[in-house]
């Protein structure tokens, strides 16, 4: 028997202001301009470009994903559709394919795939594009992201507002019967189902308002990520807030205050978790911030950006004492590193074409470090550039 209870109203005490992280992303800024950076040395790296010609040769107005599927949704908003593809892998490292899965008439905002099942906004779909159910209780336009937690649990979050809601999958035979007003339980009538693999519906049990800076309805949850390292907890940004959030999925299900990790002058725009400990965020003015998520210390800022990423990509082999290269580049023939520990590694990683970065591809397990970025080239062909540590 699996008991689910609703997410009750949070309440994180802000432990420092925000004026004192700017203070202190100031002070540590002249510290780090002063250090000088030790031991220079060239990273190389074998790149392998490859072509996707089954996928369009077209500019979209947004290209959202890949997915940790490699599913990618190719929206053109002013003739009003979206197509939905899934990029993989056919060798060792160089060869890559797509496959349409399906197609719909409509620009869809956000996506993501959970086991065999794709969401585009409130809709879920089957890979084979076969309609399953439209979510209860989301509009179109209330969300504006979301990510799966579990093998059962999905979470959305809101555009207007710090709100996070929280679906679980109820397969077929299973019944989900409510026992008080925000208590659920989850019963096997019959034998118990081998999860992602039946027929079902999403059905909400969680809600709740999560304690930022800013309560009004600007302070959305722009971005919802699980932590890999630590189970039932997610990281999520809503404005200049990054907030950390644990989910106790014992009996009953139940969230645990959640705990501001850091508080930024201007918006997040991206956030990465390098390990259990260690955070990178990138703000809307071209910084990125290295902080312990859990002292709230702020390691390292770096600003000195001669074009302005757009996300953050790690380079292979990451790690923060040897290897800590990020990669990025806006729409130029080369890939850009930056070192963000100044620890004196920098590479030059030129391209057949210039290419923008629009994702991340996983890639089959290598036993040389490796990454792959997917983008489109000035032709607005579909290109993947594998990176691998020479």
């Amino acid at each position: 028997m699996l008991i689910i209870d609703q997410i009750k109203p949070l309440k994180a005490p802000m432990t420092q202001t925000a004026y004192c992280l700017r203070k202190k992303a100031t002070s540590y800024d002249v510290e780090l301009k002063q250090q000088p950076i030790s031991n220079p040395r060239l990273v190389k790296y074998k790149v392998f470009e490859h072509q996707i010609d089954s996928l369009p040769s077209q500019e979209f107005d947004k290209i959202i994903g890949p997915t940790d599927q490699g599913v990618i949704a190719l929206v053109n908003t002013e003739q009003n559709y979206t197509q939905i593809h899934r990029i993989y892998q056919t060798t060792a490292v160089q060869g890559w394919s797509s496959q349409m899965l399906f197609y719909l008439k409509t620009s869809v905002s956000y996506l993501e795939t959970h086991h065999d099942r794709v969401i585009c906004d409130y809709s879920v779909y089957y890979q084979n594009g076969k309609l399953i159910q439209h979510i209860e209780k989301v509009e179109v336009g209330e969300v504006a992201s979301i990510a799966w937690l579990t093998d059962e649990i999905l979470l959305m979050g809101y555009s207007q507002y710090a709100r996070v809601i929280a679906f679980i999958w109820v397969p077929l035979n299973m019944i989900l019967k409510k026992l008080t007003q925000t208590t659920y339980k989850l019963e096997y009538p019959n034998a118990p189902p081998v999860v992602g693999r039946d027929s079902g519906v999403y059905k909400q049990v969680l809600k709740t308002l999560l304690k930022t800076m800013g309560q009004t309805k600007h302070w959305n949850i722009s971005i919802i990520r699980r932590n890999p390292w630590v189970k039932n907890q997610f990281l999520c940004a809503s404005k200049n807030d990054c907030l950390r959030v644990n989910l106790d999925t014992t009996n009953p299900y139940r969230s645990h205050p959640n705990d501001i990790v850091f508080r930024a002058e201007h918006e997040i725009t991206d956030f990465k978790l390098v390990d259990q400990i260690i955070l990178i965020v990138m703000v809307r003015q071209s910084s990125i911030f290295l902080v312990d998520q859990f002292t709230e210390q702020i390691l390292a800022v770096i600003k000195d950006f001669k074009s302005a990423p757009d996300r953050l990509y790690l380079g292979p082999d990451f790690e923060l004492d040897t290897m800590p290269l990020l990669f990025y580049n806006k729409n130029h023939q080369q890939v850009k590193t930056k070192d963000i520990q100044s620890t004196g590694a920098k590479s030059k990683i030129f391209l057949q074409r210039p290419f923008k970065i629009c994702g991340e591809l996983s890639l089959h397990e290598t036993e040389v470090p490796s990454c792959a970025l997917i983008g489109q080239d000035d032709y607005h062909r579909f290109r993947v550039v594998t990176l691998q540590l020479d």
